[in-house]
């Protein structure tokens, strides 16, 4: 899966629980099935409100606002 794709996916699950086709659990759950690692090995999510990617920082134990990379494709969240 490539950042395009979640971007896409988000797009689609946000009309679906907006339509309350999903519950919020729902909607978190797909949220978090959708991070990606990037071949430095940072996860990425998107946030749930804005849509904005964010990267968690290992060394300050938070998610940041940044734009994902695209030169490579990420990994997927093992589940």
């Amino acid at each position: 899966m490539t950042f395009a794709e979640v971007d896409r996916q988000y797009l689609e699950l946000k009309r679906q629980f907006h339509a309350n086709e999903l519950s919020e659990a729902e909607f978190d759950e797909a949220l978090m099935s959708m991070m990606i690692q990037d071949a430095q090995g940072r996860w990425w999510a998107k946030a749930r409100d804005s849509g904005q990617w964010n990267y968690y920082d290992g060394a300050t134990q938070r998610w940041t606002p940044a734009s994902p990379p695209s030169a490579t494709p990420p990994r997927r969240r093992r589940q």
